[in-house]
């Protein structure tokens, strides 16, 4: 006799009570994947107590599998591609629905007959089967970078203490929702072992049961608010330096708030971002911020106790130091809002440079807080001007924003 699972992805946890009521009596469970398209079943995979994780196994003997990137290149061993079925038992189209068909079934670039683009991701494992990775569409990007949902949950319930994950992706952010008895702190460390720091969900949060429609699938509207972050709680910067650190790191990484006591790499940071990081934090505080410091000192706290005796207190920011200004273009001076520097306008660098020589003029009470400029908007307008003058001459009218 055999049990023949289908339809929905397998959670091997699910089957403990199973293994347990029945032991070595049980009929056969075979693991099945396959499209209606494709005949119901492609792919098959006998299970049994010892399996810790779930394939969707080896290929039936008249279907064959692909995995194409988002070009229809083959994609290497272990690496997540689009699943494409052919073979003797995939259908001829959709009926009366011709674009559909055209849409979904696609001549094969590796011989005659057709392929079905069936929207699902997996990657071939070692041992030859293959693994299923969820669906396409729940591939978002996360501060630029592609990450693949279901990636992230297959890995995360191969990590002690994890039973079941689902991931879901919010604005700017991943929130993790985990079935299992683990520890937080020990999951999300062993998480960041095995993935980039993009790829590190934003908060952590234990459920009893993931809420699932009618129809047994999950209900992601209804999972509640993330109730455990993978960061520290906010503790605001307060310094002319702190802020600028967090600033900076908010805008490069595209999130809404960097506290003091929040590191880097949880925040999704990476040796990539740090470079960039780096660079915006030389050119808007005047000194030489090394990439490795980031790895060094990973608050932003520690951070700013780092480069608290380098820092000079210059009021013009050369934000063309980031950009050569070759052919020169006409100067622009970015005067800062008034409760923030200079560095406000490093979102806006990337078009504002096409067109101008980016100055910064960062805020004069913030640097001094002494009291010398007055804090009459007349007294720092001269102060100011003086110092524009200073480096650039009268050539007028000059360009403020």
């Amino acid at each position: 006799r055999y049990i023949i699972l289908g339809g929905e992805a397998l959670v091997t946890s699910r089957l403990v009570r199973w293994w347990e009521h029945f032991g070595t009596n049980t009929p056969q469970i075979i693991n099945g994947y396959g499209p209606t398209e494709a005949t119901v079943f492609a792919t098959f995979k006998f299970l049994d107590r010892a399996e810790s994780s779930c394939s969707i196994g080896t290929v039936l003997c008249d279907q064959y599998i692909v995995l194409l990137d988002e070009n229809r290149n083959l994609v290497p061993l272990g690496c997540a591609g689009e699943i494409y079925v052919g073979g003797a038992g995939l259908a001829q189209g959709y009926l009366n629905r011709p674009e559909l068909t055209l849409e979904r079934f696609i001549d094969s670039p590796f011989g005659p007959g057709k392929l079905y683009k069936s929207g699902d991701l997996g990657r071939w494992l070692a041992n030859g089967e293959l693994e299923y990775l969820g669906r396409n569409d729940c591939q978002v990007k996360i501060r630029g970078f592609r990450v693949e949902l279901g990636e992230i949950e297959s890995i995360l319930e191969d990590i002690q203490g994890v039973s079941q994950a689902c991931i879901i992706a919010r604005t700017q952010q991943l929130d993790a929702y985990l079935i299992g008895t683990g520890d937080i702190d020990k999951i999300r460390t062993a998480l960041q072992n095995q993935v980039p720091g993009y790829m590190v969900p934003s908060t952590f949060t234990f459920m009893q049961v993931f809420p699932r429609t009618i129809n047994g699938k999950l209900d992601q509207k209804a999972f509640p608010e993330p109730t455990c972050s993978s960061v520290s709680s906010y503790i605001a910067p307060e310094s002319y330096l702190e802020i600028v650190l967090c600033r900076v790191v908010r805008e490069v990484l595209g999130i809404d708030q960097v506290g003091l006591d929040d590191n880097f790499f949880a925040l999704g940071g990476d040796s990539i971002l740090m470079l960039r990081v780096a660079t915006l934090m030389s050119s808007v505080l005047n000194i030489r911020v090394p990439p490795a410091l980031l790895y060094k000192e990973k608050t932003m706290r520690s951070l700013a106790l780092a480069l608290d005796g380098a820092r000079t207190n210059d009021i013009l920011v050369h934000f063309s130091g980031l950009k050569s200004n070759d052919p020169p273009m006409p100067t622009l001076f970015l005067i800062h809002p008034g409760s923030g520097g200079a560095e406000a306008y490093i979102p806006l660098l990337p078009r504002l440079e096409t067109r101008f020589n980016c100055i910064g003029v960062n805020n004069y009470n913030m640097l001094f807080p002494d009291g010398k400029c007055g804090g009459t908007l007349e007294k720092i307008a001269e102060t100011y001007t003086q110092e524009i003058t200073s480096h650039f001459g009268n050539c007028m009218p000059q360009r403020l924003w």
